[in-house]
């Protein structure tokens, strides 16, 4: 690989912007195997005072496709699942929709990965998969970043706000009970797909936890008295 226009120069960057520069890249008529190169950019700015280069690294592998690999747990040991996006009964991968910008582009066919399966990162979870015997080890909290609500305060999938399963003070709230609440639960709702001929089946879902509701049952709550799968809780 051999890069053909190195150095490049800027003549001026107004201050605040950015500006975007780019390099020509020759590669070689054959690569053995998959090599790893990491591509290095140096910047330097003499007349700002800057003569000492700056390194930025990138390291790509060549001659390789990218592949990116789906899990659910609603597909435990892999499967498929059709979504018609865009409701003309017709499976499209991708959607194509020159006026609805968020209907275009959609693949309504999603392969799953196996969660089970050795040398992924999924086997450090606790749970069969399902979660219907466990939370499988998942923890909640707010991080420090997370942008502040005021009096407003984070569901976040659960009353811990510093991820260590513990009710501390101040976290007790939905409801006050004496109890850290999570939004793991075995009583189902909230996209519970797996459920098969159960009424019931584990899952992780925002805000109150059900209170032995069916899944029709909670289809029905959430419709009409906005208590479950929300952004924050309804009071402090």
């Amino acid at each position: 690989m051999t890069v053909l226009d190195s150095p490049q120069r800027v003549p001026f960057i107004p201050p605040g912007k950015a500006v975007s520069v780019n390099f020509n890249v020759q590669m070689a008529g054959a690569i053995a195997g998959t090599p790893k190169v990491d591509m290095l950019l140096g910047v330097t700015a003499r007349l700002a005072g800057r003569s000492v280069e700056k390194l930025f690294a990138s390291r790509h592998v060549l001659d390789v496709d990218e592949i990116s690999t789906f899990y659910s747990t609603d597909y435990p040991t892999g499967g498929t699942e059709f979504r018609d996006f865009n409701g003309n009964e017709t499976l499209e991968n991708p959607t194509t929709d020159p006026v609805d910008s968020t209907k275009d582009a959609l693949f309504e066919t999603r392969t799953y990965g196996d969660l089970t399966a050795g040398g992924t990162r999924n086997t450090a979870l606790q749970a069969p998969w399902s979660f219907d015997t466990g939370d499988g080890g998942f923890r909640v909290g707010v991080n420090p970043a997370t942008t502040d609500l005021g009096a407003q305060v984070l569901a976040n999938w659960g009353e811990d706000r510093n991820f260590n399963g513990v009710l501390d003070p101040g976290e007790d709230r939905d409801p006050g009970n004496g109890v850290l609440d999570e939004g793991w639960s075995t009583l189902g709702g909230c996209g519970w797909q797996s459920r098969g001929a159960q009424e019931t089946g584990g899952i992780w879902h925002t805000g109150m936890k059900l209170s032995g509701n069916s899944m029709q049952t909670f289809l029905m709550l959430s419709l009409t008295r906005r208590v479950h799968c929300r952004l924050v809780f309804s009071s402090p």
